[in-house]
């Protein structure tokens, strides 16, 4: 996001990184069919080699292509802040994945979230002390960059759960009476039309941004997504019904996605776009893994019997949605609560109102 705001012309800045910013929710929809095909055809392992031969390939063409930033600002690696931030997180999601095997009140599940709790502690005034913050909070301190944050974290939380709880739906059998037994690869490439919606949405944000501003684009894609849960508790009797309501979650997330880095870029300087976008993905990434952990969760502990097997019960889908769909609406809050439009992608003039 950086880089964009560096070398591009000022009148495209916004589109292109609408475009980005969108693509994380693209590749996570692509990535559902490719892995099930992956999966089908050589095994569970190879997702994640092909993944890593992919990485490998993209560092090597930011290394060949992507200019470095021209603002000149360097900074060092926070090493202990990473450490401390990933034993956190660490401890946070294995609590959340494992308390319905381990139980709730269980001393494993307990630990965990109070070690997550207590590194937390430590970690938070570390990074205000340090010169070169892991997560600079200072910057997140300012109104529009809070907020912001905010909804990016209950956004990725809620956008994820579209893409697993669809795709395991999907493929549970016909015998639960809500399943539709499909393959892991056919259920991904149902996926695919969502794909296409965010891609084609991504400009249109773009556009909406410059035009009414980030808070009116942002609330409208939270809406959108809201009203898309509500529509997949409602309705997924069919496979097009269910494809037709992730496409609308797509859609709204789209917006959302497009929105939040230039809401960003509006109300920081120049030299903190990194820093600040950086903390944004960061809580959009948190949310998405917090998300995969409680989707395991419910589903796990939610569950019917079938011919002599467990499987997730519809219950558990219908609650993935609900959880979903509130995520969004607390976003969509953020949203309302942010302050009226700005040109956006411009250094920001130093406001006492903004920083309060």
């Amino acid at each position: 996001m950086a880089v964009l705001r560096d070398v591009l012309p000022r009148e495209k800045v916004a589109g292109a990184v609408a475009l980005t910013s969108s693509t994380m929710g693209i590749g996570g929809a692509l990535g559902m069919p490719a892995a099930g095909a992956l999966y089908d055809n050589f095994g569970w392992t190879s997702v994640f080699w092909v993944s890593a031969a992919v990485g490998a390939m993209l560092t090597a063409g930011i290394l060949l292509i992507v200019p470095a930033s021209a603002t000149g600002t360097r900074g060092r690696f926070d090493i202990l802040g990473a450490l401390l931030l990933s034993l956190a997180l660490t401890a946070l999601l294995l609590g959340i994945s494992k308390g319905p095997a381990w139980g709730w009140s269980s001393a494993q599940t307990v630990a965990c979230f109070a070690a997550a709790i207590v590194i937390t502690a430590v970690f938070v005034p570390y990074q205000l002390r340090v010169k070169a913050p892991m997560v600079d909070l200072r910057v997140s301190a300012r109104r529009t960059v809070l907020l912001a944050n905010l909804a990016g974290l209950f956004i990725g939380f809620s956008a994820y759960a579209s893409l697993l709880a669809t795709t395991q739906q999907l493929q549970l059998p016909e015998i639960t009476g809500f399943g539709f037994g499909l393959s892991a690869a056919t259920a991904g490439l149902c996926m695919i039309p969502g794909s296409v919606a965010m891609f084609l949405t991504s400009p249109i944000a773009g556009r909406f941004t410059m035009r009414f501003g980030g808070r009116f684009t942002l609330t409208l894609g939270t809406l959108v997504m809201t009203a898309a849960y509500l529509f997949r508790i409602a309705w997924d009797d069919t496979v097009v019904l269910i494809i037709i309501g992730a496409a609308m979650v797509s859609i709204g997330n789209a917006l959302a996605y497009a929105t939040l880095p230039a809401l960003i870029m509006g109300a920081v300087p120049v030299t903190d776009t990194a820093a600040a976008n950086g903390l944004n993905s960061l809580l959009r990434t948190i949310g998405m893994s917090s998300m995969s952990a409680v989707v395991a969760a419910l589903l796990a502990s939610i569950t019917i019997d079938a011919a002599g097997t467990t499987f997730p019960a519809h219950g558990a889908i219908i609650v993935i949605f609900v959880i979903a769909g509130s995520s969004t609406f607390v976003a969509m809050v953020c949203a309302v609560l942010l302050p009226k439009h700005r040109p956006v992608c411009t250094p920001p003039v130093a406001d006492a109102a903004e920083a309060a």
